[in-house]
C-alpha cells in the first residue's frame, strides 16, 4: 500500500475526514494513477499512521476518510546531528535521506570558520526526508533546521551530553565509549577544513566533549553518518561499545 505525507499537526479519528495536500495528492493521482476508493497509508511524520480511503478527488487535493489510526513511539533517544554542509550539495542530501531512513530525531546544518558552503534549500532538505521517511516506513521525520552559525549553535544546546568531533590530535575518546547509552546527544561534525581551534575552544567551555571517530580520516557526511548508524546501534542492541573504524 502506498504511503503519502499528510503534513497536517493532527491525523483525525477514524470515521473523520482528511484533505492531502496538493502535492501529495498529484503524486498519487498523476503519478500513481489512484482513483476514488483506493486505500492508501498516510503519515504525519510524528509518530502517526492511519489507513485511508480516497472519498473524492478535486482538483488540487484528496478528500480521505480515516479508516484506522495507530501512534508510535520512538525507541531509541534523541540523536542531534549539528552538520557541517559539504562543498557539494548531493553529499549532504545523500546523508540526510540515510539519516531519515535510520530514524535520526534532530538535523541542524552547522555553519563552520572552515565551510565551504553556507546556503542550502532547507524547502528540498524537507522533500527528501519526506521521500526517505516513506520509502523506508519510519514513523518520525527528523526536524531539520535552518542553517545556524558555530557560535550560536553552541551558546543555545541544552542537552547534558555534548560531544564534537575532531580529528587534530588523535588523543580524545571515541565517542562510542563516552557516550552512556540509552541517553539523548548532541554531536557536532565539522566541515571538509575540519573546526578551527577557536571552535573547539569554544565547544569545550560550552561543555561539549571532543571525541574520536576513529583512525580513519572521514569525509563530513560518512563521519556523520557513521555517528547516526553507531548511535542506532548501540541504543537498539544495548551494547556499550562497537569498534571504530
Amino acid at each position: 500500500m502506498h504511503t503519502f505525507f499528510a503534513d497536517n499537526e493532527i491525523i483525525p479519528m477514524p470515521g473523520q475526514t482528511l484533505l492531502l495536500n496538493e502535492e501529495e495528492s498529484k503524486h498519487a493521482t498523476k503519478a500513481m494513477r489512484l482513483k476514488d476508493g483506493d486505500c492508501i497509508m498516510i503519515s504525519s511524520g510524528k509518530g502517526i499512521k492511519a489507513k485511508a480511503r480516497i472519498l473524492n478527488i478535486f482538483s488540487r487535493e484528496l478528500l480521505l476518510e480515516i479508516e484506522s489510526r495507530e501512534e508510535f513511539v520512538r525507541n531509541i533517544p534523541q540523536l542531534h546531528l549539528a552538520v557541517a554542509p559539504t562543498k557539494n550539495p548531493d553529499r549532504f542530501e545523500w546523508f540526510i535521506e540515510k539519516a531519515t531512513e535510520l530514524g535520526i530525531e534532530s538535523i541542524t546544518p552547522l555553519i563552520c570558520e572552515n565551510s565551504e558552503r553556507s546556503k542550502l534549500r532547507h524547502d528540498r532538505l524537507i522533500r527528501i526526508a519526506i521521500a526517505a521517511m516513506k520509502q523506508s516506513e519510519r514513523s518520525f521525520m527528523p526536524v531539520i533546521s535552518e542553517a545556524v552559525p558555530f557560535n550560536d549553535f553552541i551558546h543555545s544546546s541544552v542537552l547534558q551530553n555534548r560531544y564534537i568531533a575532531w580529528c587534530e590530535t588523535g588523543k580524545e575518546d571515541l565517542w562510542q565509549t563516552a557516550y552512556p547509552v540509552g541517553q539523548p546527544a548532541i554531536m557536532l561534525i565539522g566541515p571538509e577544513g575540519d573546526f578551527s581551534p577557536k571552535e573547539i575552544n569554544l565547544a569545550k567551555e560550552n561543555n561539549f566533549l571532543p571525541v574520536s571517530l576513529g583512525q580513519a580520516r572521514l569525509r563530513t557526511e560518512t563521519a556523520a553518518m557513521y555517528v547516526a548508524a553507531s548511535f542506532t546501534f548501540l541504543n537498539e542492541t544495548g551494547s556499550p561499545y562497537i569498534p571504530s573504524l
